[in-house]
């Protein structure tokens, strides 16, 4: 029987994330990510986020936190008159955020820690992803296809036991292409799986992820590997063929 699964791009990668599904454009929705006050989003630090939030035009959002080293927390709600105020499910995590023309400024409270945030919108392949990957029949390779809140869609093929670069293809909502090219997955590693998982991306090629919340981990069921890599982490600096 196949198995459907979702996979942080950072089993793969020695410090990436990954996976998704195809929700087709939705244009009127605008994204936004950025990280942090003083945070680098090249450079993992617990407890400092990378911060996506995505707009709709009727006033639904969707933003999500996450520093790449396990910690994220998503959050839904609305805007109203540019202005943001959003919980988690728990309440103990809030976003409060002012939407000014192209860029978002505010605070995310995590564990009861309140940071300063500035998140600009995203026109190429930045966005909020949610990530799926489909395993082939043999479990040697796996393909990944998701899609970001706008409808950017993200597609890349692993395969196990190969050392090569991994390269994700994006296609905008405008029907443009792109490839990001991330550094060589591991020849020994063993593909860790997820039955969910959110990734934060910018333009410039950075990303952090993390299993969603309430995700269950599915062991490999073929071992592929001596180690099984980080199921969180961030995606560094990369390549962006135009």
């Amino acid at each position: 029987m196949r198995r459907v699964v979702v996979v942080a791009l950072a089993a793969v990668l020695a410090a990436g994330c990954g996976g998704g599904q195809d929700r087709g454009a939705a244009a009127d929705v605008a994204e936004y990510v950025g990280a942090v006050a003083g945070t680098d989003p090249a450079v993992p630090e617990r407890g400092r986020y990378v911060v996506a939030v995505a707009v709709t035009a009727d006033g639904k959002v969707v933003a999500y936190a996450c520093d790449g080293l396990g910690s994220s927390v998503s959050f839904t709600g609305t805007q109203r008159d540019g202005r943001l105020d959003l919980r988690a499910g728990d309440g103990a995590a809030r976003l409060r955020a002012a939407l000014r023309g192209s860029v978002v400024t505010g605070t995310v409270t995590v564990a009861g820690a309140t940071q300063a945030f500035t998140a600009a919108r995203q026109e190429g392949v930045g966005g909020l992803y949610t990530l799926r990957v489909e395993l082939s029949p043999d479990e040697r390779a796996m393909t990944i296809a998701g899609a970001s809140e706008r409808g950017n869609r993200l597609r890349a093929t692993v395969e196990a036991g190969r050392a090569a670069p991994l390269a994700l293809s994006f296609t905008l909502v405008d029907g443009s292409s792109r490839t990001v090219r991330l550094g060589a997955a591991h020849p020994s590693a063993r593909l860790a799986r997820f039955d969910g998982y959110r990734l934060a991306f910018l333009d410039g090629g950075f990303g952090r992820g993390n299993p969603a919340r309430g995700s269950t981990r599915l062991l490999p069921a073929t071992p592929l590997g001596d180690s099984l890599l980080p199921v969180t982490g961030f995606i560094p600096p990369a390549t962006i063929d135009r």
